[in-house]
């Protein structure tokens, strides 16, 4: 796996091998743990002791978490490991929400770290179209974080909370007289507070600007939902993800049929669940995405976990809004300046359905036309010259480097 998978870029099928046995070694744990509750039949009964905890999964996140953190590996390594970190943490129904925990806890941590050692000159690339490539490891571990709590978001931070309530509550230290199974980690192990979520967001490096644009819109409504950014922060990103939005988010969650025939067209396009849509400036993918093997499927189905959101509609927030009128007539017009293609308007705007209309109906259209007020004719092309002297003055604009983000 280490050598020669990971490397792969953008593999499809060869990881779920590890995917399964990391399943069905957690299947045979809790089959005897579920027997020994019952008791045992008779003597030749295996000791349960030695299969009380599934630790083959863990053993794995730990491993990725390993390749991302080593700073002697290749970047392009270190990014494969953590969204594969991502994708096995939110794709494993057998993970539980303390491994979730732990893992997002790490990657903060880490991220911090990175924060805390780059100098300030060091932010900004000299060209901002190298940006996502200059800090490509900090953005795609941010990314990968975001991730998991779009996907394990409500898991993880109720089992934080708990532990932190369950920390405030007992504050003696652990004995060997309790019970393992009643224990909660250390809350700094799993620390998912508000102030760590706030200070990676707000950033300079604004990591959430790099993010595939459909995990960035469902973290802010995961954010919004639990309060994990300052509100006067989390307001000022919904804006900013707001001028970003390319309005192609699909927010619908996966269909209930789950085969690999009815996973196969979604996945094509881009993910399924609506974390596959819109702009991807690091170019991530992640690798346990719906397998499309007719026979393989079966036996990856009892242990996958699918597309849920964790937020519910009434904590949503409106993100990929439709552009006003005005912003649309005025990018049409942006078009026709600078010589759009007419094909690739259409490819944009697949989604809208063509307007049939009979012949009589054009003739009342075409009469109603004939009699409008010259005045408006007028209003509207005086309207359209204006914004032709305006895009003309702006493309007569020295270039710079903010015209890459936008700003401009």
């Amino acid at each position: 796996f280490e050598s020669t998978i990971i490397t792969t870029h953008k593999s499809k099928f060869v990881q779920y091998c590890m995917f399964l046995l990391c399943g069905l070694e957690a299947q045979r744990c809790l089959e005897v743990t579920q027997t020994s509750m019952a008791g045992p039949p008779n003597d030749t009964m295996v000791d349960p002791n030695s299969y009380e905890h599934s630790i083959l999964h863990r053993d794995f996140a730990s491993k990725l978490l390993g390749l991302i953190m080593d700073p002697y590996r290749a970047a392009l390594t270190r990014q494969s490991a953590a969204c594969y970190l991502a994708s096995f943490v939110c794709r494993a129904s057998y993970v539980e929400a303390e491994t979730v925990c732990e893992a997002v806890s790490a990657l903060l941590r880490w991220a911090e770290a990175y924060m805390d050692t780059l100098a300030t000159n060091s932010i900004r690339a000299a060209d901002a179209r190298d940006q996502g490539e200059l800090h490509a490891l900090f953005y795609t571990v941010c990314q990968a974080a975001f991730y998991i709590m779009c996907f394990r978001g409500t898991e993880a931070i109720h089992f934080f909370r708990e532990a932190l309530l369950h920390c405030q509550l007992n504050q003696r230290e652990p004995t060997d007289d309790d019970d393992p199974s009643l224990l909660l980690p250390d809350p700094t192990d799993i620390d998912l507070s508000t102030s760590r979520w706030t200070n990676i967001c707000n950033h300079d490096l604004q990591p959430l600007r790099f993010c595939l644009e459909s995990v960035r819109s469902e973290f802010l409504h995961v954010a919004h939902a639990f309060e994990l950014i300052e509100e006067p922060i989390l307001d000022k990103l919904v804006v900013d993800a707001k001028r970003m939005s390319t309005g192609r988010v699909n927010k619908k969650a996966a269909s209930a049929i789950t085969t690999a025939a009815t996973l196969e067209k979604q996945r094509r396009k881009g993910g399924v669940g609506g974390l596959g849509q819109g702009s991807n400036p690091l170019k991530s993918f992640f690798p346990f995405d719906p397998l499309l093997l007719r026979r393989s499927h079966a036996l990856i189905e009892p242990f996958y976990k699918h597309w849920q959101g964790p937020v519910e509609e009434d904590d949503m927030l409106v993100i990929d809004e439709a552009p006003d009128d005005d912003d649309h007539q005025l990018e049409l017009d942006d078009e026709e300046l600078v010589g759009g293609d007419d094909d690739d308007s259409d490819d944009d705007n697949e989604d809208d359905a063509p307007v049939v209309v009979s012949d009589h109906e054009t003739k009342d259209d075409e009469s109603d036309t004939d009699d409008e007020d010259d005045s408006s004719t007028q209003d509207f092309q005086k309207k359209r010259q204006q914004q032709k002297e305006a895009w003309a003055a702006t493309l007569k604009r020295p270039r710079s480097q903010s015209m890459e983000n936008g700003s401009w």
